[in-house]
Order: C-alpha cells, then sequence, then structure tokens
C-alpha cells in the first residue's frame, strides 16, 4: 500500500507458540494412543464409536471400520450386556472413572478376561460428551493366579495329610471291625436259625459299618471341595455348612491344641465357589493352630461363627 505518497509494507505478527504447542501436544498423545499396548476406545453419548486404537485392533481382530459399524456390542458376551450398559451409565451419570475386570470376545469368538477403566470424556464446557475405556488383557495374570491358589490348595492338603489320615483311619478300622464280625458270625447265626437278638445284633454291627463309611465319605467329600474342582464356577452356598467342612479338615490338629466352639446359624446364601471359600477358611484355622502350643486344650479357644450383618453375610475365626 501507500502512505504519504511512499510505497509501504504491512504486515502484522501473531504469536503461534501456544498453538504450535497444544498441536505438538496433540501429536504426542495421538501417537502415545496409538503406540499403547493397551486398546483404547472411545464412545459416544449416542453409542457411536470415535475411537478404537491399533493395541484395540491387535487384541480382539476387528479393525476401526468394523467395530464403528457394528459396535461395541459384539464384545460383549450376551450375559454381560447388562453390565456393559449399566457400566456406562454410571460413569456418564456419576462423572466418575470405575475399574471393573470381566471378559470380552475376540472376532474368532475367544473369551478375553480384561480389566477396563473407564472415563469420563468431556467437551470445553464441561459437559460429559462420552465414555473412555482402556482395556488390558489380563489373561496371564489370572493364569498365575489360579496356579498360585492351586499351588496354595495343594501345600494346605499335604500340611492336612497326616491328620487326615488319622481321621480316616479311625471310622474305616470301625467298618472293618463290624464287617468282619459280620464275616465271622454270620454263618454260625444263620445255621441256628432266626433269632431276634442275634438279628439285632447283626442289624448293629450293618448300622457300625455303614456309620464308619458315612464318615469316611464325609471327610473326603471335604477333601475334594478344598482342592477346588470347578473353580471358575460360583453357586450359593450356605456359610455355616462351608466352616464347617473346614472345621472337619482341620479337626485333628485343632484337638490337639484347644476347644473349638461353634456359632453358625442360618444366614441368608452367598454367592461364592464351594472350594475357594473352605479354603479361606481352612488356612484361618490352620493359621490359629499353629499359634497355640499342644498340651494346654482346655486353656485355648478357637471360636467360629457368622451373622447377617445388613446386606453382607461375615464369617469369623477368632482365636
Amino acid at each position: 500500500g501507500r502512505l504519504e505518497g511512499r510505497d509501504v509494507l504491512v504486515g502484522s505478527f501473531r504469536d503461534i507458540t501456544a498453538r504450535l504447542e497444544a498441536e505438538q501436544t496433540a501429536r504426542r498423545l495421538a501417537g502415545l494412543v496409538q503406540g499403547s499396548g493397551d486398546a483404547m476406545v472411545i464412545v459416544d453419548t449416542d453409542g457411536s464409536v470415535g475411537h478404537w486404537n491399533a493395541a484395540a485392533e491387535r487384541m480382539f481382530g476387528y479393525d476401526a471400520a468394523d467395530i464403528r459399524a457394528l459396535g461395541l456390542g459384539v464384545l460383549v458376551p450376551p450375559h454381560l450386556r447388562d453390565a456393559q450398559r449399566a457400566l456406562i451409565e454410571a460413569v456418564q451419570a456419576t462423572g466418575r472413572p470405575r475399574v471393573v475386570e470381566t471378559v470380552r470376545l475376540a472376532k474368532d469368538g475367544t473369551p478375553i478376561d480384561v480389566s477396563i477403566s473407564a472415563s469420563p470424556v468431556r467437551n470445553g464446557a464441561g459437559r460429559i460428551v462420552g465414555v473412555s475405556g482402556i482395556l488390558r488383557d489380563i489373561g496371564a495374570q489370572k493364569r498365575l493366579q489360579a496356579h498360585l491358589a492351586r499351588t496354595e490348595r495343594l501345600h494346605s492338603v499335604g500340611t492336612l495329610a497326616a491328620g487326615l489320615a488319622h481321621e480316616v483311619n479311625n471310622p474305616l478300622t470301625w467298618v472293618l471291625f463290624h464287617l468282619e464280625s459280620l464275616r465271622d458270625e454270620l454263618p454260625g447265626r444263620l445255621a441256628a436259625g432266626p433269632k431276634r437278638s442275634s438279628d439285632q445284633a447283626l442289624l448293629d454291627d450293618v448300622a457300625g459299618a455303614l456309620a464308619g463309611a458315612r464318615r469316611v465319605s464325609e471327610i473326603t467329600g471335604n477333601l475334594q471341595a478344598l482342592e477346588g474342582r470347578g473353580a471358575r464356577w460360583t453357586a450359593p452356598l450356605a456359610l455355616g455348612e462351608v466352616m464347617d467342612a473346614a472345621l472337619s479338615l482341620t479337626a485333628h490338629d485343632l484337638r490337639l491344641r484347644a476347644r473349638v466352639d461353634r456359632d453358625l446359624p442360618a444366614v441368608p446364601s452367598v454367592l461364592a465357589n464351594d472350594g475357594q471359600l473352605c479354603q479361606v477358611f481352612v488356612s484361618l484355622l490352620m493359621n490359629a493352630a499353629q499359634a497355640i502350643e499342644e498340651g494346654a486344650v482346655e486353656a485355648n479357644r478357637i471360636t467360629l461363627r457368622c451373622w447377617a450383618e445388613g446386606g453382607e453375610v461375615v464369617g469369623e475365626v477368632a482365636d
């Protein structure tokens, strides 16, 4: 342009340092998200997938286009879909992050144990516009936990073996005694003809054998529960019965050290794995036994009790 008859060049300068730094930060964050080993996904409030990183593609086998077309529901087993909706709704309603451990499905149908950290996504005005999720494959961690749990169970079984041998030997000797009596006396009694007194003696021997056999069955059944068969399954359990089973398995060690008092009333059922819950109380009882010296049974006491408290059921071992 011209100014006072002279040609001039007019320019303006704007400091864009902040913008460049913001763009650089955004690029770095995008690189971190894409390069992360954890699957990352962003879901808008309408349920559409806004972001799906490379780790998510590797973990589940769907690319971003697939997952946007199919929706996140394709990853969720049918029995967990209500829990998925509840998780997203809770984060949106409260604005607070949630962490859950659950299962998701890969494209080929393989179940994957995952930890999900879900957080709200807000716009510039602070309004929640979606939910972000970081999904980590915890399958190896779960397998290690299962291995450690089995190792602990095997250690407990080894510790209990001597006591259980004694517990089984007593009723087994009882069974053998009565069966041998039947073997020796039955031929003579049958030859002599039926008599009420001899008939009653035979019935007593049979009853004794059956009582001993039932005790052996009870002990081995408790041991099988402790071993943890069907460890992935849970069922409604009576807590008092589980605590009684643990007491049966540890009775030999406890009776040499302390009196055991039981206060196990009927309480609401708990949803748990039988073997794993029994293992908890076996461990507590064994710890109590190991902390008490033998020889002063009347001076020491171990108490088992359970009760309902609010919406919970509580089991306690005290020594």
